[in-house]
């Protein structure tokens, strides 16, 4: 007899001599076409544990503490098929490719739980086995199975995406906060673990990707910011204080950021979400000022920073404006601030606002040592006589007996050759006077041009409260250089202005300039020198600021006889280039002429602003 023959028959007289029991792995027997073997863990089941356990929760390490490694049933082997028949009268059966369980009494169970080594099995109405998959029996209890059977106890499991947790006892959380190593979850009403943002009793809470709540604080979610209270609960609709600043919520628990009305008042927060206070804060073009309490200020005058305000009935900032306030007037500049101690021309008009903001308005005031007229309605008089005073385009008042300008036009119609010292002791000489120079284009002679131009600058001189010495009046005389310039001084000039034109061998040359002595200069003394380097520079600016002609700066020389003479600061302007054909017609026209009239006056007055 061959030994796979006597096998089952030793097998068979053991168990009914009652003194042998089944080994834990029997490798097969037939039955009526069915396969009864002893149920064991197995290896593909083993393999479904590990894999079950590596997708857990990262706080979680449910899977791998299970106990659940205990499949019943190993397939009968290949060679298995071809033993003799073994009946069992409890355990498994493999039946048209399901499990089934035979009971002790030899019934199939069906529509039950078993116990199988310590592990619970659901066996469906018709008999086979649960594997893979749900059950939720009649009192509401959800369960689910391994592959191999067994019930899922006190762990984590995933499917498409969620995570569940089964208790001890198998059944699925639903609907119900647990705590696991250490950690908060809420597992929903199907059972599945909350994630993001969730809304229970009432309250909405803020759980990881894996589950957890009970983080505290700021949370960013996406790209909202929300404060979640010490129950992990998100705060709504509230103040709070936080790193001393004060933040609010709004209804839904978000961080509140730029304009809020709350309650009926308006608020300004940050974009980090803290409440604006003792600050301005912008509403589209309006600013309103935000309080200790972080309410806008009211109407009325609000000093910030060394500047003054005033908010209007609605708490806006006034700003490029004029307000009347307690019988004066304050200007609001265009960034909102007073002007105070300060000059400020508005729409043309020339105000001063005194310290305290309001303006100087009708009559005469000193500022800055100089003397003005304001009218009622606080501009100041220009260029005019008020109360028989001169005030000039500045609006400074002139007395006409204080400043005296000797004005020299350069030149006359007969020269004389006849030689002079350049200056007092000076061993250099030259001709006391020239005839000058003649127009290339129009023939006009220099000394026609100078006393045209220099009775023009008397006329408005005059005009403005100067006492004027002209040096020459015709071309008819004969005057040296070193003599007019002594003819200015004996006559109580301040300043002494010689009016020349200029000429050159290249046609091209044109523009205007003055000439000053050097600071070397040897005839002088160092207070005339400095005083008429500021004239010569005050009125070439004011010169070409006023006729366009091309600034040829200040040229500084001890050769000029007439500079060197002078005992009162003096200056010589070149109006401009005869030799140059466009220069010269220009300069021959009764327009240009007033112009650098002008100019020369202009730069007489800004000699001693």
């Amino acid at each position: 007899m061959t030994k796979k023959k006597i096998l089952p028959l030793l097998l068979a007289a053991a168990m009914m001599a009652g003194s042998w029991s089944l080994p834990a792995k029997v490798q097969g027997a037939e039955n009526d076409s069915a396969t009864v073997v002893q149920q064991e863990e197995n290896q593909s089941a083993e393999e479904e544990t590990e894999q079950d356990a590596a997708e857990t929760p990262a706080v979680q390490d449910a899977a791998k503490e299970s106990t659940a490694v205990t499949p019943m049933v190993t397939p009968p082997a290949d060679d298995a098929a071809k033993e003799p028949e073994v009946k069992l009268p409890a355990g498994w059966i493999r039946e048209n490719g399901v499990w089934k369980y035979r009971k002790e009494d030899g019934t199939l169970a069906a529509g039950e739980w078993i116990v199988h080594q310590n592990r619970s099995y659901y066996i469906k109405e018709d008999g086979t086995m649960c594997a893979s998959e749900w059950y939720t029996d009649e009192k509401g209890n959800t369960y689910h199975f391994y592959s191999w059977g067994g019930m899922r106890q006190g762990e984590w499991y995933k499917e498409n995406g969620s995570w569940y947790y089964f208790n001890a006892d198998g059944t699925l959380k639903k609907q119900e906060w647990f705590t696991y190593k250490n950690r908060t979850y809420y597992a929903n009403a199907d059972g599945r673990m909350s994630a993001g943002l969730q809304t229970i009793d009432g309250k909405t809470y803020y759980f990881e990707s894996w589950g957890g709540v009970g983080l505290k604080g700021w949370q960013k979610i996406g790209t909202t910011w929300y404060y979640l209270s010490e129950d992990g609960s998100i705060k709504k609709n509230e103040w709070f204080e936080h790193g001393k600043r004060m933040y609010h919520v709004n209804s839904e628990g978000i961080m509140n950021t730029g304009w809020a009305t709350i309650d009926g008042t308006d608020y300004y927060f940050e974009s980090w979400g803290g409440l604006r206070v003792n600050a301005w804060a912008a509403k589209g073009n309006t600013w309103y000022y935000m309080d200790a309490d972080g309410v806008k200020k009211g109407e009325g005058w609000l000093s910030y920073k060394s500047n003054w305000y005033y908010l209007d009935k609605n708490g806006a900032m006034m700003h490029d404006k004029w307000l009347y306030y307690q019988n004066n007037w304050y200007y609001l500049r265009s960034w909102g601030g007073m002007y105070k101690s300060q000059w400020a021309t508005i729409k043309g008009a020339t105000y001063y606002f005194q310290s305290w903001g309001g303006i100087y308005k009708n009559g005469w005031q000193d500022v800055g040592g100089k003397t003005y007229y304001f009218y009622s309605w606080g501009g100041i008089a220009k260029d005019k006589y008020i109360d028989g005073y001169y005030v000039d385009k500045n609006g400074v008042r002139r007395n006409s007996k204080s400043i005296c300008v000797a004005i020299d036009a350069g030149h006359q119609r007969k020269g004389n050759s006849e030689k002079e010292p350049i200056g007092p002791g000076a061993s250099t000489y030259k001709a006391k006077v020239a005839s000058g120079t003649t127009g290339v284009a129009t023939g006009i002679n220099e000394y026609e041009l100078n006393l045209a131009v220099s009775l023009k600058v008397r006329d408005i001189l005059e005009e403005r409260g100067y006492d004027v010495y002209m040096i020459r009046e015709t071309h008819d005389v004969n005057i040296s250089n070193s003599e007019r310039a002594k003819l200015a001084a004996q006559n109580g000039a301040d300043i002494l202005v010689r009016i020349h034109a200029n000429g050159d061998s290249n046609q091209s040359v044109y523009g205007a300039l003055t000439m000053a002595p050097g600071n070397g200069n040897g005839y002088l003394s160092s207070d005339v020198i400095s005083k008429s380097q500021k004239l010569s520079q005050k009125m070439i600016a004011a010169f070409c600021k006023d006729t366009g002609a091309k600034n040829r700066d200040v040229i500084y020389t001890d050769t000029m006889s007439g500079i060197n003479w002078s005992t009162i600061p003096v200056t010589i302007i070149e109006l401009g280039f005869m030799s140059n054909p466009s220069e010269d017609r220009l300069m021959a026209t009764e327009s240009y002429r007033d112009k650098m009239a002008q100019g020369i006056a202009d730069g007489i007055d800004a000699y001693y602003e």
